[in-house]
């Protein structure tokens, strides 16, 4: 008698490890694809946040605004601390996957105050509403805060 696997023995292993193959390349898959999911989800919160964070920051450190509309805001601030004022800008393209950034801003009485803002109503802006949406892959993060503009106007 000879030994060996007759061609039904050898086909139905055969379809036993193509279906072990297939199942287990649909789990590694699945699970890649919550890793990237997961990952994109961790990096667009952590880079929404840290915008938020140093337009906050340097925000409430203005010490002139010259410019403010609905997509972006320039003033003055010495925001590395060295004694001189440096003008920034914040404005969607500063910030890598926003998809959107939009600011508001209100006087010392709480009222809105309408946008593009005018030039003699720049040094009455007190509050900087600021809201942003960020997109990576298949994630999307919205975030908003206001800033306190300390140091605006008397």
């Amino acid at each position: 008698m000879k030994k060996g696997l007759t061609l039904i023995e050898l086909m139905v292993v055969t379809a036993l490890v193509s279906i072990i193959v297939a199942v287990s390349a649909t789990v590694f898959l699945t699970g890649l694809s919550a890793w990237v999911s997961g990952r994109d989800r961790t990096e667009i919160r952590e880079g929404a946040s840290l915008a938020m964070e140093r337009m906050v920051r340097d925000l409430c450190q203005a010490g002139t605004i010259t410019a403010a509309t609905a997509s972006a805001i320039t003033f003055t601030a010495d925001v590395n601390n060295d004694g001189v004022n440096e003008t920034v800008t914040f404005n969607q393209n500063g910030i890598p996957d926003a998809q959107a950034l939009t600011f508001s801003y209100t006087d010392l009485n709480n009222n809105s105050i309408p946008v593009p803002v005018a030039q003699a109503s720049l040094s009455s802006i007190r509050v900087v509403t600021i809201a942003l949406t960020m997109n990576k892959g298949d994630e999307t993060y919205a975030l908003s805060s206001s800033a306190y503009t300390r140091n605006q106007g008397p």
